[in-house]
């Protein structure tokens, strides 16, 4: 049925395919690639899919908007209708400049100059991205992160740079998430490692590759937790909900 002409195929028969998987693909190549073929508006015929087809129908267009550099604000909104997908859909949209700044500022450590050249950017997406996904509080975590992720050791106290405090959050927020990162990628290779720990600090595992840290008391429960997780609890993997993920959202003045 896929092979044939493209104004041939249908919703409906998408439909008759007892395979999830290959019914959604179907719907994908109706609503995508057919709508394409058509000249309709990216994600013009995302909304009569089902589920999950419909989120990354809506995630693709936004995709095809963002590379053609058309038209933002329309590529914003589809992601917004993204569902389960909007956060990282949004993401794609400003991901690269804000690495580029990112990488500038690394050296040197200058989170204070990330922050007033990244600031543009914010301003430019938060009107299209603000209401609809996780844009306000995930920009300043990739700010910062990228920043401090290019140094061999987690230092909170270079958060310290910057002067507004509500930003300072979002760095220690950055940094805290980084570090459960790192012990998070150690402990897929060791699983056992932590439960051995002995004593159980910051300190004492900066000798290991990938987790070196100036002991802080936000990094020193972020290991307890873990052991607790991994070793007490034996379920392993990072806590629920103590990934110290975005969730601050800094105010900016923007024009």
């Amino acid at each position: 049925m896929l092979e044939a002409p493209p104004a041939s195929v249908e919703l409906g028969d998408c439909a008759r395919i007892r395979s999830d998987d290959l019914r959604g693909e179907c719907q994908l190549y109706w609503a995508f690639n057919l709508a394409g073929a058509l000249k309709l508006p990216p994600g013009e015929r995302c909304e009569q899919l089902d589920g999950i087809w419909r989120d990354e129908c809506f995630f693709l267009a936004a995709e095809q908007l963002r590379r053609s550099r058309a038209d933002p604000r329309a590529a914003g909104a589809l992601c917004a209708r993204a569902g389960r997908f909007g956060d990282d859909c949004g993401q794609h949209l400003w991901q690269t400049p804000v690495a580029q700044i990112a990488g500038r500022h690394a050296r040197s450590l200058d989170l204070a100059g990330a922050l007033e050249q990244a600031t543009p950017v914010y301003c430019e997406w938060e009107p299209v991205l603000g209401e609809g996904t996780d844009f306000r509080s995930r920009f300043w975590s990739k700010l910062y992160g990228g920043v401090l992720e290019r140094h061999d050791e987690v230092d909170l106290g270079h958060c310290d740079r910057l002067s507004d405090p509500a930003h300072v959050e979002a760095c220690l927020g950055a940094a805290r998430l980084l570090y459960l990162r790192r012990l998070h990628g150690y402990i897929t290779l060791e699983p056992e490692f932590l439960c051995e720990q002995d004593p159980l600090t910051v300190e004492a595992v900066s000798g290991i590759a990938n987790l070196a840290a100036v002991p802080h008391p936000d990094l020193q429960e972020l290991l307890e937790r873990q052991h607790d997780w991994a070793c007490v609890e034996r379920e392993g993997g990072i806590p629920p909900g103590a990934d110290h993920g975005p969730g601050l959202e800094p105010r900016v003045s923007c024009p």
